[in-house]
């Protein structure tokens, strides 16, 4: 698995043979399931710890839910 944050998009695009880059296919995925009825969701910034622990998950090739 190819790390996935700090490479250019190009590189992020064609790792996955997909029009967009995994790690935004997997956010917009996961916003529709659990998150479009949320007030805010676009607003609030996250926690740097959690974003920085999902950053890692991302890059080991791990599922990240």
């Amino acid at each position: 698995m190819q790390q996935v944050f700090g490479t250019h998009l190009d590189e992020a695009v064609t790792a996955d043979d997909t029009p967009v880059p995994l790690v935004f296919r997997a956010c917009v995925d996961f916003i529709e399931m659990h998150g479009i009825t949320q007030q805010g969701l676009y607003r609030l910034p996250g926690q740097t710890s959690r974003i920085n622990a999902l950053k890692q998950q991302f890059d080991a090739g791990k599922v990240v839910v």
